[in-house]
């Protein structure tokens, strides 16, 4: 699942649990010190399974946070 993110989403996200590489660093992300997934500066962020409950967080905060989620039902 991509996730097109900016700085000000980004810091939102450190604030509800996520570890986030700050831009423009790319690594591995982590939700509550487990690794979901990681940043590219490329594709945004980029989380390895569509089911996981990070990624049903973000699907639950997509309007409130003005997400772009794009592959959000699919591991494609």
């Amino acid at each position: 699942m991509e996730i097109t993110t900016n700085t000000k989403v980004e810091q939102s996200l450190r604030e509800i649990g996520f570890t986030i590489p700050m831009y423009p660093s790319t690594g591995d992300v982590l939700f509550h010190n487990e690794k979901v997934g990681r940043m590219s500066n490329f594709y945004g962020l980029i989380l390895d399974d569509c089911n996981s409950i990070a990624s049903v967080l973000l699907k639950s905060l997509e309007n409130k946070l003005d997400l772009a989620i794009w592959n959000k039902d699919t591991n494609e």
